[in-house]
């Protein structure tokens, strides 16, 4: 495919539209399934709004959100937090009340779980958190990904206070994407049932 596309920060007004990408990106994602289980009612009005929530947080907090755009549409994207995470705002809080509304008090504790497993699992030195890379699922295997992947890495390689980026992953085909672009297994952890595997490329 010739490089007909282009790689943007997500505005405000497209923040559903990536919340909406994300949500059928991760649908069959073993991390996302145990927070948001199969069984769950109105998954997918849980995985948006999950996802919403994010990318709310990301564009009021000015994190690093990324996407990439061909012939108009959006295709990939990726949410990132910096090594420095401001508090949350009044506004924040509010949204959050209702999102957790909508996602119910268990998808809210196995967040929080989650959540404790990436605190846990952080390198001694500050660094990027790449909190989801999605690709819309009708259009992968084309260089989306790894095209935001490297840009991440830049925006990591451009702050001084950034020793590197950290994900986590726990798909067999993830590990060999993320090696391939450098990363390497820093530690792994276990969520519910699922095998997590923490991957780290430093940038200095």
């Amino acid at each position: 495919m010739d490089r007909d596309w282009r790689l943007l920060d997500v505005p405000y007004h497209r923040a559903e539209e990536a919340a909406d990408l994300l949500a059928r990106a991760f649908e069959m994602d073993s991390i996302i399934g145990y927070i948001v289980p199969p069984e769950t009612e109105d998954r997918y009005k849980v995985l948006k709004a999950l996802f919403l929530d994010t990318c709310l947080e990301r564009l009021a907090l000015r994190q690093p959100f990324l996407m990439a755009e061909w012939n108009n549409k959006m295709v990939a994207t990726a949410c990132v937090v910096s090594t420095y995470t401001p508090p949350p705002t009044e506004a924040m809080k509010r949204t959050w009340e209702k999102t957790k509304a909508v996602i119910g008090p268990g998808v809210v504790s196995r967040l929080e779980e989650y959540e404790a497993l990436r605190k846990k699992n952080m390198p001694p030195r500050l660094c990027h958190y790449l909190l989801s890379l999605g690709v819309d699922p009708g259009l992968r295997n084309m260089g989306f990904g790894r095209a935001l992947l490297d840009s991440v890495i830049d925006v990591a390689r451009q702050d001084p206070t950034s020793a590197g980026v950290l994900l986590d992953t726990d798909a067999d085909a993830n590990l060999v994407f993320y090696e391939r672009a450098g990363f390497t297994l820093a530690s792994s952890a276990k969520l519910g049932d699922v095998n997590m595997a923490y991957m780290y490329k430093g940038v200095r």
